[in-house]
């Protein structure tokens, strides 16, 4: 993400000590979620709150392909000043989720995310896109899309002591 033109800030949510500590070995700023609520959805509402009226483009961090031309791709696409804006995953999730502002539908991950994504846009009435890209069309939800991604030494190399996704480097 930092290597897209269009990416100003990266911001992580983390769950626990250890992503808090990869985060800040990456120098990006972080988002603790709360103990109290639990799931992807509860922390991207969090995130709102804290970026306040600003745009968010979520990208989870499972998607091993994506590179910064799928995101400075993803962001050109943004129909205006209010807008949603999916990338799907191949199996019917999001892999990318541009909102402006980012509070201006409610997240909605989980299966069949990226339909239940541009419905509550037209709901909100609110322009959209969809935007398939291929980087975001791989999502590692189980231990065979390492296979599809190119097996784990293509998606992974070690930098210190922590793992960082990457592509083509074993």
């Amino acid at each position: 993400l930092r290597g897209c033109d269009r990416v100003s800030d990266v911001l992580v949510v983390v769950g626990d000590d250890e992503g808090e500590e990869w985060a800040r070995a990456a120098s990006v700023q972080t988002v603790r979620e709360p103990a109290e609520q639990t799931g992807l959805n509860a922390a991207l509402r969090l995130v709102d709150e804290v970026l306040a009226a600003g745009p968010t483009l979520v990208v989870p961090a499972d998607l091993p392909l994506v590179t910064a031309e799928d995101v400075d791709a993803l962001l050109a696409r943004s129909p205006g000043p209010r807008s949603v804006v999916v990338a799907p995953t191949a199996d019917g999730g999001t892999g990318a989720l541009l909102r402006t502002p980012g509070g201006v539908i409610e997240p909605a991950y989980g299966r069949g995310s990226a339909t239940a994504h541009l419905r509550a846009a037209d709901a909100a009435g609110v322009p959209s896109a969809l935007v398939h890209l291929p980087g975001f069309a791989l999502d590692l939800d189980r231990p065979a899309d390492i296979a599809l991604a190119g097996g784990w030494r293509a998606v992974t190399r070690t930098i210190g002591e922590g793992v960082t996704p990457t592509i083509g480097e074993g």
